[in-house]
């Protein structure tokens, strides 16, 4: 359609359509009238190699505006249609380029063809040079291509045409190759100068901001372009000669080196004329092995001051590690290599296990036979333990391991790597597989004939299967495990079971509870509390299993069977009272069972007067003492509680989520219980019942309950674990070890819902007592000394300092692992670790190196301990806040007062008080409601008194209706206004807007007269442009009632109810594109 062309057009060109002599029109009046003297005003085009129409440009000169070039109009003040895209002055930069560059060529001495290139989106995508003279070529590409389409056309023109030298427009992935081939990259800009434009040269280097010359300055030579920052590159030496013919310097990826283990290749030659070698680094053979994968063949760099690595030995990546690859021009083949900053050597159990060494003599000591049942697997893969390990001697870490699975097995449950490291040490979940399989071998080692391993009681993460790598640690252990995994999952089920009912037994045996058979006994008197607290369980047994006993006599079936059962069990375990009160090991034990039998019989007693009530719970299980291990309870099916389902259905799930509950609390189940707790959440908040939603809730809370006791129960007993493994007194590292271990118990304190019993609170006392004795000693050791006695103890301590730096450095790996999953908890750990380290045993210079590294990951653990994200049920809180803001206008009471009841529930959720900026808020939201509902009610009470009246006069001030005459008169200048806001913007009117731009006055309107002038508005409107009335808006700028109507009356499409808005903001951006040029 012919239209009106309001373009502001800044570039043309001399000479026809098809001319290349570009000029640019000034924007200043006073500057047009010399551009006019000095070109006229008849011979300018819109030039076809502008992307233009091919026809004559005329000068258009304003005072008010800026002046430019625009089409000649017809005789009815239109012009054809033109779809030049580039209005601006560098739409013509390509023409200019080519100008000017070929002059510069000519004055170099160099005779050039220039040709314009089309890459698919217009004749200035690239501008070509061809010096024949000495066979160069010279490319100037000025819009992007994709990498792989620019590799395949930069190849062929090297191989066509010799040397091609590029020079890009805008910066992109493709400069980066070029800086990557020959250690720069060239790019060109133009600028305004007058009616010309300034050709400049750009020089992009990998360490630095782009630098330009103007091209004046600049030479060409047979390698190309030469601008003076390239001159200063080449004389530092940082350049390389041969462009696209170079194969690109090495990139590099981030790798985690823990994960990958390097043996040197020792016949191997040392690698020459690699594209890895760098200035300070060197370059090994060997062979490479990532975790769980094949053994690869490759290279390693290393720094120069490194040691180098020997082939005796097999070593671990650990720092910085990053795999360096480069893509040489001229072949598929891609090369790589690994880039290490620290090695550290493994010690012979894990670097056999790397399948890259084998020891060449045997142990010192020779170790007695397998049993026969094992020889097999034992002539197949002997027990990789070390020497240490084989006289019987456990780690600190290993020690505590074992006594935390032998809890979990006296529990008759079993856990995960990530409970153990809750309740016994911090440190395990920083470890790879690799070394909790190496502990876990540990823990059980040796393995007596037909017993069972505890580390089966580790489970995968879930606490459902189990371990990836439990094969192993038997094989290593000497046990003929099965080959499949669906045989050794059978195989781990039935272990698990024998051990619960091997220590069910024990359980039964206070004395005999831990003690391997035919080991002696290492007894020592409790002490008075303990012995008080073990006289009152004593007491509440007894009461507990004589009302149990009257229960049981009028119970029947099945309840009175479980009544029985742990009758005998509780008859039992008073009977080794006497015994366990000589030991103290032995009475703690027969404390915890005690307790866990207060909690069964409370259970099966409680069950009849306060179940019946809620009809919710069946009968109780039987407790630990039962012969069969207790099973995980499987979880009531809620996920069908959708919004679909009837009320019947949810009531339905109720008793049955009860009784795995209770099934899950008698045997100590934890995990199960917290996620019946979240189904429970869930089935309160579903489309139940009301009742029924109160009994979940109930239900939730009673197990949140039981789960804070149990945790607390728990923390205790891993309290008690941390005691019982401190450090021994003159340990080199007894002070570092104290402060983790009260950092371990102030953490398990914090879980505690009870006060400490006397012996755990003596047993804190005595570790804060030790901990300030050490840190005084080490403060009196650290004093200075006479020259002699500090340069020896400097030199005692070099070989503490590189141990130090080996562990500092893995526990930076960690931090870098652990920031990138931007886990807050793990890092935080990490860095508790780290920091006494660094500060009491690095070198000086070593410190200073790492300073900013921990001033950073201190700043990052303070922003991430801010953040809501890292509180989920802040976060949740939060959300519900901006939710009330953004609906503050419009929510009613009874959604505003639903809100903030569930704001109330999740701050109860909260360990820590809510923040003084959410309490503000809160308290803000609900002064808020009570004024909103006393509002409300005012309201209210004033509308009954005065409905009658409003009713009354509701008729006469109604406007009266006009006539058919007087709404054509008013539909004409209302069509004016409407179109005239269209051209400027579209901006949407309302009523009021309406009536202020109309010259004549707009009375007040009745609803029907309203629409009316509105489709007399748009009668004459074609039928496949939008509507002008669609501009008219409500008072709050959104889609006008009245638009569906005039829809229907003007005979338009029916639009659906739910998509009439966006249909409305279409329209209206679709109005304003058309109107836009007319």
């Amino acid at each position: 359609m012919p239209q009106i062309d309001t373009r502001l057009i800044q570039t043309a060109v001399m000479g026809g359509k098809d001319g290349d002599r570009p000029v640019i029109l000034p924007e200043e009046a006073h500057n047009l009238d010399e551009f006019r003297r000095q070109y006229g005003q008849t011979n300018f085009w819109c030039g076809t190699l502008l992307g233009g129409c091919g026809e004559k440009l005329m000068t258009k000169r304003y005072e008010t505006k800026v002046c430019h070039f625009a089409h000649h109009p017809d005789r009815y003040g239109t012009s054809a249609e033109c779809h030049r895209t580039s209005e601006g002055a560098d739409g013509a930069d390509h023409l200019f380029i080519k100008q000017h560059v070929k002059d510069w060529l000519t004055g170099q001495g160099h005779a050039a063809e220039a040709s314009l290139r089309t890459l698919g989106t217009g004749p200035g995508d690239a501008v070509d040079f061809w010096l024949r003279a000495t066979e160069q070529h010279l490319r100037f590409e000025l819009r992007p291509e994709d990498y792989r389409s620019w590799r395949k056309a930069a190849e062929s023109l090297g191989a066509r045409e010799g040397h091609v030298e590029w020079v890009f427009g805008p910066e992109n992935t493709i400069t980066h190759d070029m800086v990557a081939r020959q250690g720069y990259a060239l790019r060109v800009r133009c600028e305004t100068e007058g009616t010309d434009r300034r050709v400049l040269i750009g020089t992009i280097t990998a360490d630095r901001p782009v630098v330009w010359d103007p091209l004046a300055t600049c030479r060409m030579t047979r390698d190309g372009i030469v601008t003076p920052a390239l001159e200063n590159l080449r004389s530092a030496g940082k350049t390389r000669v041969g462009g696209m013919r170079n194969a690109p310097l090495p990139t590099s990826l981030p790798m985690t080196g823990a994960q990958i283990v390097f043996a040197v290749d020792g016949e191997a030659a040392e690698p020459t004329d690699s594209p890895f070698e760098e200035k300070g680094r060197r370059l090994y053979v060997g062979y490479l092995k990532p975790t769980a994968k094949r053994i690869i063949r490759g290279l390693l760099s290393l720094p120069a001051d490194t040691p180098p690595p020997s082939d005796d030995f097999v070593y671990q990546l650990s720092g910085a590690v990053r795999l360096l690859l480069t893509d040489p021009i001229g072949t598929a083949q891609a090369y790589w290599a690994i880039r290490a900053d620290v090695v550290t050597q493994l010690n012979g159990l894990d670097a056999e296990r790397t399948g890259l060494w084998r020891p060449s003599v045997a142990l010192d000591a020779p170790v007695s036979a397998p049993a026969p049942a094992q020889r097999q697997a034992s002539e197949r893969r002997p027990p990789a333990v070390s020497a240490p390990q084989v006289r019987g001697v456990r780690s600190r870490q290993a020690t505590a391991l074992r006594k935390g699975l032998v809890m979990v097995a006296r529990r008759g449950g079993t856990t995960t790597w990530q409970q153990l490291a809750q309740r016994i040490d911090p440190g395990l979940r920083h470890l790879s597989a690799n070394s909790l399989r190496n502990l876990l071998v540990e823990a059980d080692h040796p393995v007596s004939e037909n017993a069972v391993p505890l580390s089966v009681l580790v489970l995968a993460p879930g606490g459902q299967k189990k371990l990836p790598y439990l094969g192993a640690v038997l094989r290593d252990l000497g046990i003929d495990a099965p080959v499949s995994e669906a045989e050794l999952q059978r195989w781990s089920t039935e272990a698990i079971r024998r051990i619960h009912t091997s220590y069910e037994q024990r359980n039964t045996s206070p004395l005999n509870a831990e003690s391997p058979p035919g080991s002696p006994m290492l007894t020592r008197p409790p002490n008075e509390a303990n012995r008080e607290d073990a006289s009152q369980k004593m007491r509440l047994l007894r009461e507990k299993i004589e009302e149990v006993r009257q229960i049981a006599a009028r119970g029947e079936g099945d309840r009175a069977a479980r009544l029985t059962t742990s009758l005998k069990a509780g008859a039992t375990h008073l009977h080794h009272y006497t015994d366990a009160c000589k030991d103290a090991h032995a009475l703690r034990r027969w404390r915890e069972t005690s307790r866990q039998l207060l909690h069964n019989l409370e259970d099966l007693v409680g069950q009849v007067p306060e179940l019946q009530a809620s009809a919710v719970h069946p009968p109780t299980p039987s407790p630990p003492a039962a012969p069969h291990p207790p099973e995980r309870p499987e979880s009531p099916p809620t996920e069908h509680l959708e919004a679909g389902h009837s009320t019947d259905q949810a009531a339905s799930l109720l008793p049955r989520m009860s009784e795995s509950f209770i099934a899950a609390k008698a045997s100590g189940d934890v995990t199960s219980v917290r996620r019946f707790e979240r189904e429970a959440i869930a089935l309160a908040g579903s489309k139940a019942s009301a009742q029924t939603k109160l009994r979940a809730r109930a239900l939730s809370d009673e197990m949140r309950t039981w789960i804070k006791a149990r945790e607390s129960e728990e923390a205790l007993e891993s309290m008690r674990t941390v005691f019982e493994t401190l450090p021994s007194p003159g340990d080199p590292r007894e002070a570092e070890r104290l402060r983790s271990a009260l950092e371990h118990v102030n953490a398990l304190r914090r879980l505690c819902s009870k006060a400490l019993t006397q012996d755990l609170s003596d047993s804190f006392s005595d570790l804060e007592h030790r901990l300030h004795a050490a840190q005084t000693a080490a403060k009196q050791s650290a004093r200075p000394a006479p020259a002699r006695v500090k340069a020896e103890r400097l030199k005692d301590n070099g070989s503490d300092q590189t141990a130090a730096l080996a562990d500092f450095i893995w526990l930076v790996s960690e931090i870098e692992a652990a920031r990138e999953a931007d886990d807050l908890e793990s890092v935080e750990a990490a860095r508790r670790l780290a920091g006494p380290l660094y500060a009491r045993h690095l070198a000086p210079e070593d410190r200073e190196r790492f300073t900013p590294f921990m001033r950073e990951v201190k700043a990052w653990c303070g922003a991430h301990r801010s953040r809501p994200e890292t509180v989920p049920v802040l976060k949740a809180i939060r959300q519900l806040f901006t939710k009330l803001d953004m609906t503050r206008s419009t929510a009613t009471v009874s959604e505003i007062g639903l809100v903030l009841d569930t704001v109330r529930e999740l701050r109860h959720k909260m360990d820590a008080p809510l923040p003084s900026a959410d309490e503000k808020r809160l308290v803000g939201w609900e002064a808020r409601l009570r004024q909103r509902s006393l509002r409300e009610r005012t309201t209210a009470r004033r509308r009954l008194g005065a409905a009658a009246e409003t009713a009354a006069g509701q008729a006469s001030s109604r406007p009266e209706r006009l006539s058919l005459t007087a709404v054509e008169r008013l539909a004409a200048p209302a069509r004016e206004v409407l179109m005239d806001a269209a051209r400027t913007g579209g901006a949407v009117l309302t009523w009021g807007d309406l009536r202020a731009r109309l010259k004549e006055p707009l009375p007040h309107l009745h609803p029907d007269d309203q629409g009316e002038l509105l489709v007399a508005v748009d009668r004459d409107t074609p039928q496949d442009e939008p509507l002008l009335t669609t501009l008219m808006a409500s008072a709050d700028i959104s889609q006008h009632w009245l638009y569906p109507h005039v829809r229907f009356s003007l005979h338009r499409p029916r639009i659906p109810e739910e998509e009439l808005a966006a249909h409305w903001a279409r329209e209206v951006l679709k109005l304003r594109q058309i109107w836009r040029h007319r």
